[in-house]
This record gives C-alpha cells, sequence and structure tokens, in this order.
C-alpha cells in the first residue's frame, strides 16, 4: 500500500513485472482491495488495465469496483461521498475506453449509478 501511495508509477511498474505470473493476483487482492480508495490506487489498476486489458482477472475487477463503491458509501459527509463517486466514476470510464467493462460489471455499477444519480 505504502509504495502505491508514494510511487504509484513505481508499484504499476512492478505489478506489470509480475502480473503474468501468478504470484500477482495474490497481491492485487491483498494490498489493493483492503487499502483504502485513492487516487493513486487507481492509478496504479488503471495502468495495469491500459498494459494488459483483459488479462486482469475479471473477479479482480469486480471485487475491486465493489470495494471502491463501498469506500464511497462509507465516506464522510456528502462532499467526500461525491468527490470518490467522481473519482470512480473516471475509473469506470477508463474500463469502458480500454474494452475491459463488460456486462458482468455492469451488475455492479447500476445500483451505484442510482445511488448517485449519475
Amino acid at each position: 500500500y505504502a509504495n502505491q501511495e508514494s510511487k504509484p508509477s513505481v508499484a504499476a511498474a512492478v505489478l506489470l513485472c509480475l502480473l503474468p505470473h501468478a504470484v500477482c493476483v495474490p497481491y492485487l487482492q491483498v494490498s489493493l482491495l483492503s487499502s483504502p480508495m485513492t487516487l493513486h490506487g487507481m492509478e496504479v489498476v488503471s495502468t495495469l488495465i491500459k498494459e494488459y486489458g483483459k488479462a486482469i482477472p475479471g473477479e479482480f475487477l469486480r471485487l475491486y469496483i465493489n470495494h471502491c463503491i463501498d469506500c464511497c458509501l462509507q465516506a464522510d459527509g456528502k462532499f467526500a461521498q461525491s468527490r470518490k463517486a467522481r473519482l470512480l466514476c473516471v475509473f469506470l470510464l477508463n474500463l469502458v475506453a480500454n474494452g475491459v467493462f463488460d456486462s458482468s460489471l455492469a451488475a455492479e455499477v447500476y445500483p451505484f449509478c442510482l445511488r448517485f444519480r449519475l
């Protein structure tokens, strides 16, 4: 978590090297799903998506999106919720632009969109 916050480009480069190996998936799940939703964390995941696209495990993406939605819902105050929701929307648009967003993810996102009227 510390590396992704202080040096997201370094964290992404390390993960890009590890992604073809089985060791990366557990690391993704532990480090990114247990940390708070941040811009730097999303930068790391976005970099992985740009480089590997559909090679990123769909289950990880689903869990990561759910984690981000939960972070939005648990944010203190309307301003913090709105800020996190906008950040998540940009991330989701990135998934669409990279051809990674599919109908299985839509079921996760639809209630979020209704909740935040997006």
